[in-house]
């Protein structure tokens, strides 16, 4: 799934700044008036500026496609490894395969070996769009754009520990937390501050699918288990 990003034209470098999903999320009200950029944070130091009715501002999108992995040898020839979204999990190494990452840290903290045969649970995450909203530490709260229907997560500007299941019980934890120096309304407003607006990030994880590992025309590929019927 493809997921476009927008950007200030004139933001965009060799490291850009936070994407929006939509142009509209790099309005941000202040005092007076508008600025074009980000509520909070460092990015809003280094890249607000001014926003009047009327100004003509150039953005550019940018569409995330899947990534592709590819084996390459110096004289330009090369082997595509893998194309599907799963498939990029299973690792061929020395004696057969395991399931995880070529390299680095996440190679010596999930790999684990991998046989012909074996079934394996994946679950999917499917992003949507990040929303703006203004909260107050009693619970109210004013809406900068709409609620995306479906989703299962939502967390507070990229904080693990904001963590809800539902907008709803994000609310319900800023105006009631049930342990409140752990709390949705504890992270959002440290300093007491009266409100403070922040981008929610949603999210619709899926219950968990098994995929049964198998070499296929010497090709070896995950394909996804039927479910048991009952």
């Amino acid at each position: 799934m493809s997921q476009l990003e927008w950007f200030p034209a004139d933001w965009v470098d060799e490291v850009c700044p936070p994407a929006r999903s939509a142009p509209d999320g790099f309005i941000v009200p202040v005092l007076g008036g508008f600025e074009l950029g980000y509520p909070s944070g460092e990015d809003r130091d280094m890249h607000n500026q001014p926003l009047a009715v009327g100004d003509v501002i150039e953005f550019v999108s940018c569409e995330r496609l899947p990534d592709v992995e590819v084996t390459f040898r110096p004289d330009g020839s090369y082997d595509p490894v893998s194309y599907t979204h799963l498939d990029v999990y299973k690792r061929q190494v020395l004696g057969g395969f395991e399931l995880g990452y070529p390299s680095g840290e996440d190679r010596d903290m999930h790999n684990q070996p991998l046989a012909v045969g074996d079934v394996i649970e994946f679950v999917s995450c499917e992003r949507l769009p990040d929303v703006e909203v203004t909260f107050r530490p009693d619970g109210s709260y004013d809406l900068h754009g709409a609620i995306p229907p479906g989703h299962n997560v939502v967390i507070v500007d990229g904080d693990i520990d904001t963590l809800q299941q539902s907008f709803d019980e994000l609310v319900s934890d800023i105006r009631e937390p049930k342990d409140p120096g752990f709390s949705a309304r504890a992270m959002i407003f440290p300093d007491g501050e009266p409100e403070k607006r922040v981008t929610l990030e949603f999210a619709n994880w899926s219950d968990p699918q098994s995929f049964l590992f198998q070499v296929v025309d010497d090709k070896p590929a995950f394909s996804p288990v039927p479910a048991q019927k009952h």
